[in-house]
């Protein structure tokens, strides 16, 4: 290595350790990994105000180290990075640049311009690395866009990768589709960004109880309501200095103002941040610059300031840790879905500080849904398994009854769509047999078994091989699993009790007629008549729901289950072979057929 090599390297080793912090420093490492092991593109899960600038700087500073000693020695190859901004905001793109600046490989600007930057500042290279901040904003007015930057992409030519970063990442992985981030050819994986002990986020806030669910019909802040009380009387009982957050329609600024004068603040307490909004005078409005100002000027006489911002309030802004900390409360109107959610006002007073007394008044389901999410990718670290992570995605959603993201990287691809696959028509399901398996026992092949069964428990089997010990167990992570075959594992959340969950309906099934499906909730695992049910019940499964006291099953609770079915395994799987109820039967007597176990079968008679 000669000597101006020498010189270059020690130099962006010195701006990591002047600019950046060490998790952020491995995140970076991780997607540099995948680049390794053939990815084109990596998606990084990093959390709302967690450091995503300072992943952004490592990351453009371990690219050029990647350099050889030539390359890195030669003026013309030095900006090799393009950081684009998703939207269109000067401030935004302003901001990133500044904080990019100690690494000068890298080209600032936003997606509007993706090609225009090309053109003007890679004329004697490609940049080999594109690194997208806040992906989730790519709706479907910045489709085309999307498109062309992934076709840029997936030219023949290309050597370049491509990081898209986001606190929710959900349409880059979900709604993306084959044809954009997930294309085949991108080998496209996932990274975690690990925040350290000190982040107080989304999740420890809810694990602190500083929540306050707001159904659907309580969120417009115009309008009394409890939580509006709760509200009110929380910021007013707050002593000394301090600050509160309110996020309404963009219509509804003024009208929340009034209803804070109604209840005794005055006019000099109450600031509507923004410009340029419906029935609000431009003399009304202040700057986030300003606001910020005039709290630390409250903050000198131990006084209260409210902000009220809207809807369309501009993105990526940080109020900064000190006012973090006297924050007393936020309300969010927004509840459409988890991405609005935790982009919100909740989002805004994450980060680095020890604020565990705020209430936050938003959507309780998609902060609980939110949660269970990065619980399971936190474990995960590193995956490319979106098949799986979708699915899950899913039924959380569905769990929670929830809107997951406003699709927003719907259209990936300026390639022609194929058409859509009718939807099978509806066709009336029942159980036609089901039998009980040893999860530890070997396998034996048994003429009365269905084929299909002895291939479920291979799978089964072989999966608890390869994640064995206590572990959050998910059907997709099972390589090769066949589409006739649904896998539940059941763990502390779901398990419940005579009464609850899965053992009050699989108990109640397993004693009475297959009609027994209809009215429970099992109903939700039948999506077919070919299917094989599979309900995998192991002490060792856990719940990726952090925030529950029991995320595993009891094994008391688990052998008292097992005992009242004769079986004597520690660890068992109940599956249920489905079939048209129309033709097959519809009592336990007709329809469905207790499975014949010889004294030497992996099964165990009922």
């Amino acid at each position: 290595m000669n000597n101006s090599a020498i010189r270059h390297r020690q130099r962006l080793e010195q701006v990591l350790a002047d600019n950046t912090f060490e998790h952020q420093r491995q995140a970076a490492r991780k997607v540099h990994e995948q680049f390794a092991k053939g990815s084109k593109a990596v998606i990084v899960a990093a959390e709302m105000q967690s450091g995503k600038s300072g992943i952004a700087l490592a990351l453009a500073c371990m690219q050029r180290n990647t350099l050889t000693d030539n390359e890195i020695c030669e003026r013309g190859k030095l900006q090799d990075t393009l950081f684009l901004v998703t939207l269109a905001d000067v401030a935004l793109q302003e901001q990133a640049a500044e904080d990019l600046a100690p690494c000068p490989n890298v080209v600032v600007s936003n997606l509007v311009h993706f090609k225009t930057a090309l053109t003007v500042h890679f004329k004697q290279q490609s940049p080999k690395l594109i690194i997208i901040d806040e992906c989730h904003y790519g709706s479907a007015s910045d489709a085309v866009r999307y498109a062309q930057l992934f076709d840029y992409l997936d030219s023949a030519d290309s050597q370049t990768r491509i990081v898209l970063i986001s606190a929710t990442p959900f349409s880059a992985m979900f709604a993306a589709g084959g044809d954009s981030i997930l294309r085949q050819g991108f080998h496209t994986s996932l990274v975690f960004h690990k925040t350290p002990a000190d982040y107080h986020g989304v999740r420890q806030m809810h694990r602190k109880q500083q929540i306050v669910q707001l159904l659907e019909e309580q969120r417009d802040f115009t309008q009394e309501s409890i939580p509006r009380r709760i509200f009110i009387n929380h910021i007013k009982q707050h002593s000394g200095e301090g600050w509160a957050l309110i996020r309404v329609a963009s219509n509804a600024a003024k009208t929340a103002k009034n209803e804070l004068l109604a209840q005794g603040f005055s006019d000099s307490q109450i600031f509507i941040v923004g410009n340029k909004l419906n029935d609000v005078e431009d003399n009304e409005l202040v700057s986030l610059t300003e606001f910020k100002r005039q709290y630390q000027n409250a903050a000198l006489f131990d006084e209260k300031v409210i902000a009220i911002t809207v809807a369309s309030f501009r993105a990526g802004i940080n109020f900064g840790i000190e006012m973090k900390e006297q924050l007393i409360a936020s309300w969010d109107s927004t509840i459409s879905n988890i991405a609005a959610v935790v982009q919100a006002n909740i989002g805004r007073a994450s980060g680095y500080h020890h604020n565990t007394t705020a209430k936050h008044f938003s959507n309780l389901d998609a902060i609980s849904a939110y949660t269970e999410l990065l619980n399971y990718l936190e474990q995960e670290e590193c995956t490319n398994n979106f098949v799986g992570i979708a699915k899950l995605f899913e039924q959380i959603c569905e769990k929670y009854q929830i809107k997951g993201f406003d699709r927003g990287l719907k259209l990936g691809s300026t390639k022609p769509s194929l058409p859509t696959t009718p939807e099978k028509e509806e066709i009336n399901i029942g159980i036609i047999q089901y039998l009980i398996a040893d999860l530890s026992a070997p396998i034996k092949n048994d003429e009365n078994i269905d084929p299909r069964v002895i291939r479920a428990i291979q799978l089964i089997q072989d999966y608890y091989q390869q994640k064995p010990g206590l572990a959050v167990r998910i059907q997709e992570e099972i390589a090769n699993r066949p589409s006739w075959l649904e896998i539940v594992f059941a763990d502390g959340e779901n398990f419940g009790d005579s009464l609850t969950g899965l053992c009050h309906d699989l108990g109640g099934l397993l004693k009475n007629t297959n009609d027994y499906v209809t009215q429970t909730a099992l109903k939700r695992f039948m999506p077919t008549v070919e299917t094989v049910v599979a309900f995998a019940l192991s002490a060792s499964n856990i719940s990726p729901n952090k925030n529950i006291y029991n995320r595993r099953i009891i094994q008391d609770d688990l052998n008292e289950f097992a005992l009242k079915f004769g079986v004597d395994h520690h660890e068992f799987c109940i599956f249920l072979l489905m079939g048209n109820k129309e033709t097959q039967g519809t009592g336990i007597d007709q329809g469905v057929e207790k499975s014949r176990i010889k004294s030497d079968s992996i099964f165990k008679s009922l």
